[in-house]
């Protein structure tokens, strides 16, 4: 009926998208290959101490200190002081509501009396369970299957301080550098180690509703639920620092490190940059290794996604062969057997014929070879 039918489409559009993806695939690997080697042979090892007009427009790397960063305070994060937060590139926090989450199970049972007759039918028992948990987005009001479990929004009630953000967030930026190159703030939201924020409670700084455990500040309102202590609110801040980073970019006329565009495709960039003293080679060498494993994976993946997307397709056969009388579920194995086979063989096909293609095109030799 219909659910055949929504399967067939479905198992349809899933070979689709894995052959699409599967010769994207090998373009990306080509192309990200090409443009790290490029960068190899292109790049220059610049200076710390000054910028060099003569590198503008050029691959650079550079290892070098970072500096400018700072002490946060509570001008731009409540209940923390400058005098105890650690100095670094930017402070983030991490806000909590208690609420009640629903986890959904599902189970196999065989339909009918004789639970462990061969063939029997089965049917998939859809069971709920119901648990407290700290989480960084408000749940649904209420569910339907628990009574008691009601989520307010600690957000909408007075005493909520409006200064925090649910969720996890940076709250400030240092304006920092890596020696003389100016950081933008998504150059800086890759660097550093992570460092809790101790708290500053005294003369009443925190609410009086309040307690500090550990790194993490807990508040109460009026909303439900709350724990065992009536609180329903926490907070943490977490400041990110580090003193020596290492990068791989372009120079750029302002004296900023911007994506260097490869010359086999201007979409693929390299724009590197990471904590510590970590060498040109070392980069070179992590990108390869990472454009290897994401393309093993995304081979893996869009396999499976054809073989399947074929095996949805013809699963309607299957359920009409099981449901032949008396010996249905022989027959039902049998033909599952015959079909799997079939769908392997022929998504592995179309897979392999999509990758050849794909290599004709973008590693010749290797396309001809494999194809022929």
């Amino acid at each position: 009926g219909g659910c055949g039918c929504c399967s067939c489409v479905f198992g349809i559009l899933i070979v689709i998208a894995g052959l699409y993806w599967a010769g994207w695939n090998e373009y990306n690997n080509v192309a990200t290959y090409k443009t790290l080697a490029a960068a190899e042979d292109s790049y220059v090892t610049a200076k710390c101490g000054q910028i060099s007009p003569e590198n503008n427009g050029k691959l650079i790397y550079a290892s070098c200190p970072v500096l400018g960063q700072e002490s946060f305070g509570s001008d731009v994060a409540p209940f923390i002081d400058n005098a105890t937060c650690p100095s670094g590139l930017r402070i983030a926090s991490t806000v909590e509501i208690l609420q009640w989450c629903e986890e959904e199970h599902h189970s196999e049972s065989s339909s009918g009396s004789h639970k462990k007759k061969k063939g029997a039918r089965k049917d998939d028992e859809t069971t709920y369970t119901y648990s407290k948990q700290w989480v960084t987005s408000a749940q649904p009001p209420s569910f339907a299957n628990c009574d008691h479990c009601q989520n307010d929004d600690p957000t909408q009630d007075s005493s909520f301080d409006n200064r925090l953000s649910v969720g996890e967030s940076t709250v400030a930026r240092a304006t920092a550098s890596l020696g003389p190159w100016s950081l933008s703030n998504d150059q800086i939201d890759k660097l550093g180690d992570s460092k809790a924020v101790p708290f500053a409670c005294g003369g009443g700084a925190c609410p009086a509703n309040s307690s500090v455990q550990g790194h993490m500040l807990y508040m109460r309102t009026g909303a439900v639920p709350a724990d065992a202590r009536g609180f329903n609110v926490r907070v943490q801040y977490k400041v990110y620092a580090t003193s020596e980073a290492s990068a791989m970019a372009e120079q750029n006329a302002n004296g900023m490190l911007v994506p260097w565009k490869g010359p086999y495709d201007k979409s693929y960039t390299i724009d590197r940059l990471e904590d510590g003293k970590v060498s040109a080679e070392t980069m070179i060498e992590q990108g390869h290794a990472l454009n290897s494993a994401f393309t093993w994976f995304l081979r893996v993946l869009t396999f499976f996604m054809c073989f399947g997307g074929l095996w949805l397709f013809v699963s309607p056969i299957t359920s009409m062969a099981h449901a032949v009388p008396l010996l249905g579920g022989m027959i039902g194995e049998l033909v599952g057997c015959i079909l799997g086979f079939f769908c392997f063989m022929v998504g592995a096909s179309l897979w392999f014929i999509v990758v050849a293609i794909s290599w004709m095109a973008f590693r010749p030799v290797i396309g001809l070879t494999a194809l022929f």
